[in-house]
């Protein structure tokens, strides 16, 4: 259950093939520090899928099928240093994107 998740640092969930992740699945994640959705059939991510993840430094969202970021998608996130989008048709970043998240270092 999601509750169990709580203490939750790492989550890999690449080489999936996911095409969808469900809205607030990682809810509650506060602790979470390090989250790899690479190497999936993503063409979206939820807006609020990290919302709850203060404690982000490290997302991977490489080898997808991303064609944009939602508006305010890592509004939540401000401890994310690093974003990987690499093999993804992204064609335009969020403008908040630097002020959402004011430590990132490496896009």
């Amino acid at each position: 259950t999601q509750s169990t998740w709580v203490a939750l640092e790492s989550l890999d969930l690449s080489r999936n093939e996911l095409p969808v992740l469900p809205a607030g699945l990682l809810r509650g994640c506060r602790a979470l520090k390090r989250l790899d959705l690479g190497d999936n059939r993503l063409a979206a991510v939820p807006e609020d899928i990290v919302a709850d993840c203060f404690a982000l430094e490290w997302l991977s969202l490489s080898r997808n099928e991303l064609t944009a970021l939602p508006p305010g998608f890592l509004a939540g996130c401000p401890s994310l240093e690093y974003l990987v989008l690499c093999n993804n048709p992204v064609a335009a970043l969020p403008p908040a994107l630097r002020d959402d998240c004011p430590r990132l270092r490496i896009l």
